[in-house]
């Protein structure tokens, strides 16, 4: 009895190690397969650039008024935005291209004046300066679209701006937004691409098979063609109504493609 009871036990551990030894086997075959599969594909890399001429800009403005009182300052930079508004309607600026930034209201305080042996000249309280008044300030954003190289509407807006009351003028920021320049710089990266993947089959003695996987992306080039152009106006040298100049240049699109294929 007792060596029956044996040889089944002997009989199931055999069976268990037998199982687990099927289930190493198992996972070893799809870790095998799974590398094998993996090993019939590679990524390549492709670049394309091509040129485009922006048609996009944007210039910020920065609108100051001051007053005694708080109501006094606002009310005045008020009458200042309503002036510049109506001039920016005659330019050809529509109220969706203009777009307020930021909003502010600050108190002017006295300054106190400190004298040679570090004395604060009475009545000034340094620790508690009096207020004399207010400044209000608005920042706004102008939109500009540049259709067939027409700038006259952007370059008129950045001659009058300094008339208007504007103290701090930014830009223009120019921008691309050119679908064709991607398109030609897109089929100039893939045909990199592909021409890499055939030289490295080739050189395997394989084929190149159907496309895995693919990705892009897009930037723009550096000097000497930048996507931001940036250029700062004093008020006191540019005249009122004289439009100011500024050159379109071009700026460089370029897109980096990586391409997976089979090899056959």
């Amino acid at each position: 009895m007792l060596n029956s009871i044996n040889a089944v036990y002997k009989a199931a551990a055999f069976a268990l190690v037998a199982v687990g030894l099927l289930a190493l086997y198992a996972v070893y075959y799809l870790y095998d397969s799974s590398s094998v599969g993996a090993s019939k594909t590679f990524t390549v890399q492709g670049k394309g650039e091509a040129m485009a001429v922006p048609n996009k800009a944007s210039v910020s403005a920065n609108f100051v008024s001051e007053g005694k009182t708080q109501q006094e300052a606002s009310d005045a930079l008020a009458k200042s935005l309503t002036a510049a508004n109506a001039e920016f309607a005659k330019i050809g600026i529509k109220k969706e291209d203009i777009k307020t930034e930021s909003v502010s209201l600050n108190p002017k305080y006295e300054s106190c004046n400190v004298s040679a042996d570090s004395r604060i000249a009475p009545p000034c309280n340094f620790n508690n300066p009096k207020i004399i008044g207010y400044t209000a300030s608005q920042n706004i954003k102008l939109s500009f679209k540049i259709e067939n190289g027409d700038k006259a509407s952007l370059e008129k807006t950045l001659g009058q701006l300094s008339s208007l009351g504007a103290r701090d003028v930014n830009g223009p920021n120019f921008e691309a937004d050119n679908k064709e320049a991607i398109k030609i710089a897109r089929e100039m990266a893939t045909k990199e691409a592909r021409e890499k993947g055939e030289a490295i089959a080739k050189a395997l003695g394989m084929r190149l098979g159907k496309v895995v996987s693919y990705s892009e992306s897009t930037g723009g080039g550096g000097y000497p063609y930048p996507m931001m152009m940036k250029a700062s106006f004093d008020s006191a040298s540019v005249k009122e109504s004289a439009p100011v100049p500024v050159s379109l240049g071009e700026d460089k699109v370029v897109l980096n493609v990586d391409v997976t294929y089979e090899m056959k």
